[in-house]
């Protein structure tokens, strides 16, 4: 899953904030081929295919602690 936030924080911050409430997310600029220097997005990468449904519940209840 993307998510993209539109309140001027970048990925760094969200990685950040996410990590020290216990969750891994990955910004999208880390991913994206570049030919030269980018900007960084606001997009960070939640992965959760090897998560079971009680551990994706507490990622976001994480998450949500992190990122409101």
């Amino acid at each position: 899953v993307l998510l993209t936030t539109h309140k001027n924080i970048t990925e760094s911050r969200l990685r950040d904030t996410a990590f020290q409430n216990g969750v891994i997310v990955y910004g999208l600029s880390e991913s994206l081929v570049k030919d030269g220097p980018q900007d960084e997005t606001s997009t960070v990468i939640l992965g959760y295919g090897a998560l079971t449904k009680a551990e994706i519940s507490k990622g976001i209840e994480a998450l949500k602690k992190a990122w409101l």
